[in-house]
């Protein structure tokens, strides 16, 4: 039926209701005119990621001493809200989740935290930088 950047909208012979798939996922399509359009060569995997809720986060570098290091993390993180003004924990906890969330688009497991420096300069919101690194089970 129709053809986007992102999903082929079809329908099954003889039915008139419309369904969608991941175009990606799409080698070929065969029209009811017998005609074959040739989309890739072959289907692309889509990559998974790992939610982010799974992924550990610890202090202690000898949790990740058998572990295969990915990628080291750094983030820093503006206070966007009232409750970041009067917490550094809740600060902190919000620059934690954005370090979770990249580690797990590198389907990480764990999340060694290397340094956390707290920054508070006069007239500025209050800003947290986070050094980490991701690891992976072997």
């Amino acid at each position: 039926r129709k053809i986007s950047e992102k999903y082929v909208f079809f329908s099954q012979p003889g039915s008139m209701e419309t369904d969608w798939v991941d175009r990606g996922k799409v080698k070929s399509i065969y029209y009811r005119t017998g005609a074959v359009e040739q989309l890739s060569t072959s289907p692309q995997e889509m990559r998974t990621v790992k939610d982010w809720r799974s992924v550990e986060l610890t202090r202690e570098p000898s949790e990740t001493e058998s572990m295969i290091k990915l990628e080291d993390i750094d983030v820093r993180f503006e206070s966007q809200t009232r409750q970041h003004y009067r917490s550094a924990q809740a600060l902190e906890r919000s620059a934690e989740i954005m370090i979770l969330k990249q580690a797990a688009s590198l389907n990480a497991d764990i999340v060694l935290i290397n340094s956390v420096n707290h920054i508070r300069a006069y007239g500025d919101p209050p800003a947290i930088a986070i050094k980490a690194t991701a690891f992976r089970k072997r």
